[in-house]
């Protein structure tokens, strides 16, 4: 977890030299061993920074909800 962004960031490390194809977007590039590729960011938000990026979007919020104990949320908005 970085706290500074907070979020969580997923890496590949490679194990060795391998080159990478994937036809379906013509795309194919080397990857060495040891090379890491960022595969994903898990972005985590609590309700000021979502408020902050729907106010930020031309959006209001109209609902949130949260489980029991407001570890995930749902949030609802429309344009203004």
């Amino acid at each position: 977890y970085n706290p500074g962004p907070a979020w969580i960031e997923m890496w590949l490390r490679s194990t060795e030299h391998q080159r990478v194809s994937l036809p379906a977007i013509d795309l194919e590039f080397v990857v060495e061993e040891g090379e890491e590729i960022l595969t994903e960011i898990s972005a985590k938000y609590d309700r000021p920074r979502i408020e902050r990026l729907v106010s930020g979007a031309g959006l209001e919020m109209t609902d949130f909800y949260t489980d029991p104990e407001n570890l995930f949320a749902l949030s609802l908005s429309r344009k203004l």
